[in-house]
């Protein structure tokens, strides 16, 4: 496991010293030599992403215009276009309040608004692999601003940028991860060619985590408006990854009930997760779990000629939620697997 992991630290490392444009530099001391030697080594942060803005297609409103922060490989361009991916955050947002202000997207207040090295590592990965990625922000300034209008007088509804209050009863639908964040990542993929011209608009991949696999996930049932002409949302995608969602869609099972998937789904869930418990795998007796329910329903919606497809499932033994930022062999077993997983599908569509 260790030589597994060294390996993959140096693939990292010369992308990085490969891409070149927009890395820092840090120093490391090596004593060996008397005197100690410095070397300068590339910064792990990739380049900074650019930031664009696209209309969610859940309205027309100035506050469903959404942003996204678009990750460029190196060598991709208008002649020389690369598979995308598009990812969802999970309920804290994609953000944290970072102590450098050089690694900072935006400020706000005394918080320099930093994305989350979840995220940024998967951009490494991706970009290094010659995949490009946007990353999809539902928590704008202007939907906070407007979630507040809503909520006037009232406290803890804020969603800038940090993400949702922990309460489940100071979360507005406007941010709903059923309802209304499909619309966004839908969105996004009917925006590519306009913001992202060197991506093939035709390569989609969608990716989301939580909050945001809950997201992902409802943009892949047959059964959710999202998916109804002319949207299409899901439909745009070549492969769907929900990541832990929460597969109530809500805190019932009968949301967007007897779907199937529009367009392939995997999901990965973790059989410790107490957060959105996932339920038991088929092949043992059913304890009506959320994600087992989804599936059995796929599996019977999916018939031959419907043109829909069943759910892949994918649930890691042990692991918990958050596995990619949760600690234990377990959460890292399968943080590694999936990230794999959808780095080897994004790459076998160059």
């Amino acid at each position: 496991m260790f030589v597994r992991s060294f390996v993959l630290s140096c693939s990292f490392l010369t992308s990085l010293i490969i891409v070149g444009t927009g890395v820092r530099a840090a120093e490391v001391r090596h004593a060996a030599p008397e005197p100690a030697e410095t070397l300068t080594i590339p910064d792990v942060v990739p380049a900074m992403p650019d930031k664009v803005s696209f209309q969610s297609k859940l309205s027309a409103d100035s506050y469903n215009l959404i942003d996204g922060y678009l990750w460029k490989p190196v060598g991709a361009s208008a002649q020389a276009k690369v598979p995308l991916v598009i990812v969802a955050h999970g309920h804290t947002g994609m953000f944290y309040c970072g102590s450098n202000p050089a690694y900072a997207v935006a400020v706000s207040g005394a918080c320099n608004v930093t994305i989350q090295s979840q995220y940024t590592s998967l951009a490494r990965e991706l970009t290094a692999a010659g995949i490009g990625m946007m990353l999809v922000n539902s928590f704008t300034p202007a939907r906070n601003d407007r979630i507040l209008q809503l909520h006037v007088n009232q406290t803890g509804w804020e969603i800038y940028p940090l993400g949702l209050n922990e309460d489940k009863t100071k979360r507005d639908a406007l941010v709903s991860d059923h309802a209304s964040r499909p619309y966004d990542l839908a969105g996004a993929a009917a925006a590519v060619g306009t913001v992202a011209p060197w991506a093939n608009g035709s390569k989609l991949v969608a990716l989301g985590y939580s909050h945001g696999g809950s997201a992902a996930m409802a943009l892949a049932l047959s059964n959710h408006p999202v998916n109804t002409s002319p949207l299409n949302g899901g439909r745009q995608f070549l492969r769907i990854f929900a990541t832990y969602p929460g597969c109530a869609l809500g805190g019932v099972n009968t949301y967007y009930k007897a779907s199937a998937a529009v367009t392939p789904l995997s999901i990965g869930t973790g059989s410790a997760d107490t957060s959105v418990p996932p339920g038991t795998m088929p092949g043992t007796p059913s304890d009506k779990g959320a994600c087992r329910e989804r599936y059995e329903a796929a599996k019977t919606a999916a018939v031959a000629g419907s043109g829909l497809f069943r759910i892949d499932w994918w649930n890691y033994t042990g692991a918990t939620h958050s596995w990619e930022t949760a600690q234990g062999p377990e959460n890292e077993a399968a943080r590694a697997h999936w990230r794999a997983k959808v780095l080897d599908y994004a790459v076998s569509l160059k």
